[in-house]
């Protein structure tokens, strides 16, 4: 299961560049090329909700262009009214499976999901927040300049997949370090500032490999996609901090 899964992470089969295109000319304007100097039309990766585009600005800024699939919402809304109705009936059948609770924290989720805007001002709130607690990991700017609702242009970050072994090797990565700097970032995010990523897979981290971004540093983590993200309440902060003490304490009456 986990072969046939892992695919979902980046590895989903792409959009035809034709229907990238129109979606570019619908959210950027007809002329949205004026802007690059170049763009690869075969992408660096596809997932379920976007297929992403390595770039070049006519600043000479590298960046990689974020496209939602067409007809990506339409099809996630029915689905979830799908799966709504039918958690329905299986609640209505047998009343010790109601699933209905997970179902209702997930539709604003996948609204969520759908507005590249919403992820822009995720990556800015995250990157500031791992700067202020002095966490070693890179998060991708994104421009404000050409950012809709289903595009996302955003800097470039030269890197590998953490699942890369060899590359690790080649590189001289410290497997210590560059793990305890992905936990050190998810731990500030879930236990700090209560404002997290909430899809962190192994196809959203890469391991830096450009000197500008990591200082030299060839251990330090790039966090990806911000598009599902949760925020903690107060008294939701600290219910989940004494949870993970308790698991961590092997407190079973606590949890």
């Amino acid at each position: 299961y986990i072969k046939r899964l892992v695919a979902l992470q980046d590895a989903v089969p792409p959009y035809p560049w034709a229907e990238v295109d129109l979606t570019l000319r619908e959210e950027l304007g007809p002329r949205w090329r004026d802007a690059f100097s170049e763009l690869d039309e075969t992408p660096l990766s596809s997932a379920s909700v976007a297929q992403v585009h390595r770039a070049t600005l006519v600043s000479g800024e590298e960046v990689v262009v974020k496209v939602q699939h067409r007809g990506c919402a339409p099809r996630m809304r029915s689905d979830l009214a799908n799966l709504s109705t039918l958690c329905r009936l299986i609640a209505w059948l047998e009343p010790d499976y109601d699933f209905r609770k997970i179902v209702d924290e997930w539709k604003p989720a996948v609204e969520q999901e759908l507005d590249m805007r919403i992820e822009a001002d995720a990556l800015r709130e995250v990157a500031g927040n791992m700067k202020a607690a002095g966490v070693r990991a890179v998060v991708p700017t994104p421009r404000t300049d050409m950012l809709t609702r289903r595009v996302l242009v955003m800097e470039f970050c030269h890197g590998f997949s953490v699942r890369d072994m060899q590359a690790m090797d080649k590189h001289g990565v410290d497997r210590e370090a560059l793990l305890h700097r992905i936990c050190h970032a998810w731990a500030v995010q879930m236990h700090v500032d209560g404002f997290f990523n909430a899809d962190p897979h192994p196809g959203n981290i890469l391991v830096s490999t450009n000197p500008a971004q990591n200082a030299g540093d060839p251990s330090v983590p790039v966090l990806l996609d911000f598009g599902l993200t949760k925020r903690f309440s107060p008294d939701m902060l600290l219910a989940f901090a004494r949870m993970m003490h308790a698991c961590h304490s092997m407190d079973v009456d606590e949890l």
